[in-house]
């Protein structure tokens, strides 16, 4: 993002902060942090933040969040309740799914330090820049976007899935498509914050 508003805005100064490189007191709380933004968030929101679905004219939209790069297995039982209604699916999520092109494009992006996508194989996470991995350390990466099994799983079983017609999702703040499985494309949007606007159409 920063690069990005380096690009777009062509600032004459830029001042960042980061915190120091070893262990915060943030590295104690990231489990309840990330319980407490749901909780905040869920205040405005009544709906469930994790899952939802609507049929709209004989489609099925169904939200999964994956806002920290992985999918649960409770969102995998919900997820194979919505397949059994047997409707067409256009999945919508926060963080674009791995695809090899769009990876590609974002190792470019980042110097190779991360892909900004939820289920990237293990193989290749592993090679990402950063030295000594710290499994306890939620602010690497490799460790933030590491795929688990029910990710893994979450997402075979989208590929899989012949009523999944298309993936919308966000977060890498440019457009790109990309086929996702024989039957659906993702559709990566881009950013408002710099006029950025995707109309999907549905016919």
């Amino acid at each position: 993002m920063l690069l990005k508003i380096e690009e777009d805005l062509k600032p004459k100064y830029l001042l960042v902060a980061f915190d120091r490189r070893e262990p915060t007191f943030r590295h104690g709380m990231y489990a309840e942090y990330k319980a407490g933004s749901y909780e905040t968030v869920s205040e405005h929101y009544p709906n469930d933040l994790t899952f939802a679905s609507r049929v709209v004219n004989g489609v099925n939209f169904v939200a999964a969040d994956d806002v920290y790069y992985n999918f649960t297995e409770g969102q995998l039982r919900l997820m194979q309740k919505e397949v059994a209604k047997g409707l067409p699916i256009v999945f919508l999520c926060h963080v674009p799914l791995y695809a090899p092109k769009h990876y590609a494009h974002q190792m470019q992006r980042t110097g190779g330090l991360c892909a900004y996508e939820t289920g990237v194989p293990d193989e290749l996470v592993k090679i990402w820049k950063g030295g000594a991995v710290d499994p306890s350390n939620w602010r690497d990466r490799r460790v933030q976007q590491r795929t688990d099994a029910a990710t893994a799983e979450f997402i075979a079983s989208l590929k899989a899935q012949p009523l999944v017609k298309a993936i919308l999702c966000g977060h890498c703040h440019e457009f790109w498509e990309e086929r996702f499985s024989p039957t659906a494309m993702m559709y990566v949007a881009d950013a408002t914050y710099h006029g950025g606007c995707s109309e999907i159409e549905f016919v």
